[in-house]
This record gives C-alpha cells, sequence and structure tokens, in this order.
C-alpha cells in the first residue's frame, strides 16, 4: 500500500510489482492504434461519444484462465485480480 494525504484525509493505493511476470509474459503481437490515428478517425464527425474514463480502464477484465497469475499477497491474504494491471506489458497502459 502507498499512502497519501487528499483534502486532509489518508488514502491507500495498492501497488503491486509486476516485473517478474512481464519477463515471462508473451506479449501481445498486435499494435495499439497511435493517438494521432485515433483523433484523425474522429475529425469531421458530427458526435462523439463521451465515456467516463475515471474508472474505465479497471473495467478490462483477464481471461479467466490467466486469472491466476494475477494473485497478490495483501493484509487480507492472497488476492486474485480479474481486471486489467497497469504496468502489465499487455495492458494499455504499460509504464
Amino acid at each position: 500500500m502507498v499512502w497519501r494525504t487528499v483534502h486532509g484525509e489518508q488514502k491507500g493505493r495498492v501497488v503491486v510489482d509486476l516485473r517478474q511476470l512481464n519477463k515471462i509474459a508473451i506479449p501481445d503481437n498486435y499494435p495499439l492504434p497511435l493517438q494521432a490515428e485515433v483523433i484523425e478517425s474522429i475529425r469531421g464527425k458530427g458526435y462523439i461519444m463521451v465515456i467516463d474514463a475515471t474508472l474505465f480502464f479497471f473495467q478490462f477484465l483477464v481471461y479467466p484462465d490467466y486469472c491466476d497469475r494475477f494473485m497478490v499477497v495483501s493484509p487480507r491474504g492472497m488476492e486474485r485480480l480479474n481486471v486489467a494491471l497497469i504496468g502489465f506489458c499487455n495492458s494499455l497502459v504499460y509504464v
């Protein structure tokens, strides 16, 4: 857990070290479109749909057969994650 103060209140954020998993994971073999390509594809359109992206990333489900690879140890015990993690090499956001 990483703790930070937000508006005078302590909030925790779970941090998972995925370096070992990224070493053995097989990277996806298809590229994501560049931001410029996405912007160009909507140029001149009359309407675009706006999605609330504040929690959007955490809605990408992990394939059920691979959920066991996303188990972490927390103060509550072993937890299995069913959604994509930031920092995993095959996630949309890889830092």
